[in-house]
């Protein structure tokens, strides 16, 4: 079989399927030029910086195995940069002698970050604290990817009972939901609080154990709390903040 009627026979079957397998690549496409096959496909950020590692594949039975392009060129391989009408150069006849079946094609590509200091999201917020008078709050870090930690240093003062109230609290947060814009993530934490009583100039009573749990939801620079803290009772807390 000459190169004319092997590619006749791949632009055939290729035109059954291309598949992607990666919420990385999106719109994969190709044609044939001469004696190659091009592969165009998009490679989206999805919230995420730095280059990706990208791979081709082929396969000729329905799926049940995959064999990756070894004789590519273009953006294909390490150090891929996020964009648009990315190009792979398949040069078929370096690799095969003929293709025959029904063919797929899958394209993935996997992030390479090595995040720094720097692409975390840096947040603070004030929250509620009973009846008492928050003077502190929240700070904390969304990771670029789902793990991030908070630290809470919260003091409130009940003017009517003369009482101050110090809580301090730490614990991680799982983002559960991430958009371009707007991420949802889950926070739990633990610690300490203290009660001083001015009437008794005396801590009272010494203080214990306390534990909260909430939601962060975060829009563009905007975020919001909402969960419960135990100690001695239940209560509800909610706060506001900024996301830098």
């Amino acid at each position: 079989m000459n190169i004319i009627h092997k590619y006749s026979l791949l632009l055939f079957l290729c035109l059954f399927q291309i598949n992607t397998f990666s919420q990385l690549v999106e719109n994969v496409r190709f044609e044939q030029q001469g004696e190659q096959i091009i592969i165009f496909y998009d490679l989206i950020s999805n919230g995420n910086k730095g280059s990706c590692s990208v791979n081709a594949y082929y396969t000729s039975d329905y799926g049940k195995t995959y064999i990756s392009l070894k004789s590519v060129t273009g953006d294909a391989g390490r150090k891929i940069s996020a964009g648009r009408k990315k190009k792979i150069v398949w040069n078929v006849l370096d690799d095969l002698y003929e293709l025959k079946g029904e063919i797929k094609f899958r394209v993935t590509a996997s992030s390479e970050n090595k995040y720094t200091f720097w692409d975390y999201d840096l947040f603070l917020s004030i929250r509620s604290l009973n009846d008492y008078l928050p003077l502190g709050g929240r700070i904390g870090f969304l990771g670029p990817n789902r793990v991030g930690g908070y630290v809470s240093i919260i003091y409130g003062i009940n003017s009517p009972q003369l009482r101050d109230k110090t809580i301090v609290i730490l614990g991680p947060i799982l983002k559960i939901v991430k958009k371009e814009k707007l991420s949802l993530s889950v926070c739990a934490g633990a610690g300490n609080y203290e009660l001083y009583d001015y009437s008794y100039d005396s801590i009272y009573p010494p203080g214990g154990f306390i534990g909260e749990a909430g939601f962060i939801l975060n829009l563009s620079h905007f975020n919001v709390t909402l969960g419960l803290e135990l100690s001695d009772y239940t209560y509800l807390f909610a706060g506001i903040g900024f996301t830098l």
